[in-house]
């Protein structure tokens, strides 16, 4: 076992980190448009990723939650895709799909097999460029997001204090305010 353990730290020690590295394939479109591919074949399945830059640390002080609502509208649905349609069409091609917004981004993905993987770019380029953004709709999202953080960090003893500490800790910083809005 002494031996075992001498052979692994040697190993780690002279081997290069990189070796262990996923290789990362990057290429930029003519529109600016970054796109990096992670190859990882262990199951048959493909995640595709749209990462925006627009987050928290972008919206004016006294507007925050901007990000996160957007991010909840991107769900209303397109001309070619209604809300429910979009979600149907997604589980119907064997994916799921959600997105989340940090402080620095907003980020929708969808899993689908992986020859299904197209699928999920037409999805996201349809929303991209024809988002509906109804006013019922608008109404509606706006108090889904109240509600969420309400139970999430209003109603959340532990949230609530964590969200005072980051409050406090990033003074005259956009981070002092919440994501959620």
């Amino acid at each position: 076992m002494k031996y075992f353990r001498l052979f692994f730290t040697t190993v780690f020690l002279f081997v290069p980190l990189h070796a262990f590295a996923i290789p990362i394939t990057e290429h930029t479109l003519g529109n600016g448009l970054k796109i990096l591919i992670i190859e990882e074949h262990k199951a048959p399945a493909a995640t595709f990723q749209v990462w925006y830059r627009v987050g928290l640390k972008e919206e004016p002080a006294g507007k925050s939650g901007l990000s996160h609502f957007l991010e909840h509208m991107m769900f209303k649905g397109t001309p070619q895709h209604s809300p429910e349609m979009f979600s149907k069409a997604v589980r119907e091609n064997g994916g799921e799909g959600n997105a989340y917004t940090t402080e620095d981004y907003t980020v929708y993905y969808q899993t689908f097999p992986s020859d299904k993987l197209s699928f999920s770019f037409l999805l996201e380029s349809d929303r991209m460029q024809h988002l509906l953004l109804d006013q019922e709709d608008i109404s509606v999202e706006r108090e889904v997001v109240k509600e969420e953080r309400r139970l999430e960090n209003v109603d959340n003893p532990q949230n609530s204090l964590l969200e005072e500490v980051v409050a406090m800790s990033f003074k005259v910083h956009p981070y002092q305010r919440p994501v959620i809005g």
